[in-house]
């Protein structure tokens, strides 16, 4: 707050600033309450001396009142010091403040040096630490026209830090000396043998070598001829279909026709046709050229027939024979005696629509088929008929094409 007072032109004499110096030194010495014997720290630290006894503060005489100046601008009369006259407001106010500075200012670091001294012996404490707070004392200095006495401020307890516990060094274990090494054995002296003469061991016999063996020549092995598969044989013609005029004498079942020279059977009606000619004996041969046409499975049948019997006045269902032909993916060697069928042979051919020609050979008691000139199978055990006629049979809803029917005589 600024001061409104009008300024003084005379300043105080040097015993009034001498004066308001000692009091202000006075107050700032004044005697600090050392601190109880119960609340001093426990660790052994070293004790800081405490500050000179400062004597009680001295309470400045009340202000004297201050006198306007006269109206013709002369100052207003100061009383001397010692009778109790007032610092003229305004007059020499900032050379005190000035020298109260520098005083506490002293005070001050006089008291920071004690501190960092007690610091310094705190800090040669082994594994102890501790911290001293040195009170401090704060004179306060009252402005005119009021004078105030100023307060001490106390400083908080200094804390008390537990000692360290001191670790317990583990004790050297003792180390056992190795056992001494037993001397060592003596020496025994080891007796020689005495040398005993031996009759010379006999020489072994030789024994006689035998000469090698000659070696036996291993005998050549014999090529065995492997049979061939059997061909038809040529034999003789003894009979040929004519279908240029019409039926050439065979029995036909109704559904069969003659077209263009060639037999067609349809298997609207199954059975047998038979040729006029009749083999004599059982040693003989039929071969057939045609084309077997519509057959879905093996249910199905057309072939050459051989050993053939028709009883009299019979329908050509029937027949009774021996039959080899094809169906729709198989060979087949059957015997037939109306609706019964016996397979005696059979195997794996695709059929097609085309031409093959199938020959069946007799000989006794002995079948061969044939088809277009390759050996299929062979029937032993087999008795055919010797009064039997020859001709074509069919089996099933099947369309069969015929254009030629040869028989050939095999000898005897």
């Amino acid at each position: 707050m600024t001061d409104e007072r009008p300024p003084t032109p005379n300043s105080p004499d040097d015993d009034e600033l001498e004066q308001v110096a000692d009091q202000i030194e006075r107050n700032a010495t004044s005697e600090i309450p050392p601190i109880p014997p119960e609340d001093q720290p426990t660790t052994a630290l070293p004790q800081v001396p405490p500050a000179e006894e400062l004597p009680p503060a001295a309470v400045l005489p009340p202000a004297a009142p201050i006198i306007p100046p006269p109206g013709g601008g002369e100052p207003p009369y100061m009383p001397p010091p010692g009778e109790g006259s007032p610092i003229p407001p305004g007059g020499g106010g900032s050379g005190r403040w000035i020298l109260g500075g520098i005083i506490g200012f002293a005070v001050l670091a006089l008291l920071g040096a004690l501190y960092l001294f007690a610091l310094d012996d705190d800090n040669d404490a082994a594994e102890a630490t501790a911290t001293v707070t040195v009170p401090t004392a704060t004179a306060e200095v009252a402005v005119p026209p009021t004078a105030t006495e100023p307060e001490a401020t106390a400083t908080a307890e200094p804390t008390n830090t537990p000692e360290p516990t001191a670790t317990e060094e583990p004790e050297p274990t003792a180390t056992v000396e190795p056992t001494a090494t037993p001397e060592e054995p003596t020496a025994t002296p080891t007796v020689e043998p005495t040398a005993t003469a031996t009759e010379p061991a006999p020489e072994p016999t030789k024994t006689p070598v035998p000469d090698e063996p000659t070696p036996t020549p291993e005998p050549e092995p014999t090529a065995t001829d492997v049979p061939s598969a059997p061909t038809p044989i040529a034999g003789a013609e003894v009979y040929r279909a004519n279908w240029s005029q019409g039926d050439g004498g065979w029995t036909l079942p109704e559904a069969w026709d003659i077209e263009n020279g060639q037999l067609v059977a349809k298997g609207a009606e199954s059975g047998a046709g038979l040729a006029e000619f009749q083999p004599s004996g059982a040693n003989y041969a039929i071969e057939a050229q045609m084309a077997i046409i519509g057959s879905n499975d093996c249910s199905e049948i057309v072939g050459v027939l051989v050993g053939a019997a028709l009883p009299q006045d019979a329908a050509v269902s029937a027949v009774s024979g021996i039959v080899g032909g094809a169906c729709a993916h198989e060979w087949q060697v059957v015997r037939v005696s109306g609706s019964n069928r016996d397979t005696l042979a059979n195997g794996y051919r695709p059929l097609n629509d085309q031409a093959h020609t199938y020959r069946l050979e007799v000989d006794a008691n002995s079948l061969k088929f044939f088809i277009d000139g390759k050996f299929i199978a062979e029937v032993d055990g087999v008795a055919v008929n010797p009064q039997g006629r020859v001709g074509i049979y069919l089996n099933g809803n099947v369309r069969a094409v015929v254009g030629s029917f040869v028989v050939y005589s095999l000898g005897n």
